[in-house]
């Protein structure tokens, strides 16, 4: 039994302007500490999420999934994976020809700083510069050249749990020297009141950019992440949540 033709035309346009469903993406970090973090439901990757949420004019409903590295690096690396991880750098999953994954336009520029005690004041040049220092580290990082002279007993190394910990830690002298994002010494030193008490050396251990990670198969997903990922740079709203967190735009 056919419909009437009426009526089949009526459906056709319902269904052309009726919504479309959004599609669920998952942000899926390991940085778990601030300002990427700051609490429950809280902290500039929820922030990031709600923003693109917004931004893609209903066709993506971006969520957060908080995970350790191990499970990060086991989903990116399954055939179908779907989501995204956010503020990671290619060469962190050693795609640095960017073949493996696709990537996004970066989000904003980030340096790994040294931060010392004022009574073992450290201007970096290298990793040598940290001889005979007590390096407060994250327990399960890497630190590339630092871990070298830490197997060789030129550094001794000291880990706690999260960067804050480090920070308060060579600000009461118990630990010579860390190392950390400047995002996140941006955000904790002044919540912590140690400005005082730490001395930030001028050259950076590193310099690098953060992007989202996607999937081979992601390309239009990767196609709306980018349109949305462009504007920021000129958005008020985005600079306003930068700011908030003491990130400088580019």
């Amino acid at each position: 039994m056919h419909l009437p033709r009426m009526l089949v035309a009526v459906c056709a346009v319902l269904g052309a302007i009726a919504p479309a469903v959004a599609a669920d993406l998952t942000l899926h970090t390991y940085h778990s500490t601030p300002p990427f973090v700051t609490g429950d439901g809280k902290g500039l990757t929820y922030e990031l999420a709600d923003y693109m949420t917004r931004k893609s004019n209903g066709a993506l409903t971006v969520k957060v999934s908080v995970l350790p590295r191990g499970r990060v690096d086991r989903a990116v690396q399954a055939a179908d994976f779907s989501g995204a991880v956010p503020w990671v750098f290619p060469a962190w999953f050693k795609d640095k020809d960017r073949t493996r994954y696709l990537w996004s336009e970066a989000l904003f520029a980030d340096k790994n700083i040294i931060v010392s005690s004022p009574a073992k004041r450290i201007d970096y040049t290298g990793p040598d510069s940290l001889a005979g220092t007590r390096f407060a580290g994250v327990l399960g990082h890497s630190y590339a050249g630092i871990d070298d002279l830490v197997k060789s007993g030129q550094i001794r190394r000291q880990d706690a749990r999260n960067e804050e910990s480090n920070l308060k830690k060579v600000a009461a002298g118990r630990a010579d020297a860390t190392l950390l994002p400047g995002s996140a010494a941006d955000f904790l030193v002044p919540q912590l009141g140690i400005a005082d008490r730490i001395h930030v050396s001028a050259n950076p251990q590193s310099q690098y950019t953060r992007h989202l990670l996607l999937g081979q198969g992601s390309a239009e997903l990767l196609r709306q992440v980018d349109a949305i990922v462009v504007e920021m740079k000129s958005d008020p709203a985005w600079q306003e949540i930068l700011k908030k967190y003491r990130i400088e735009s580019d």
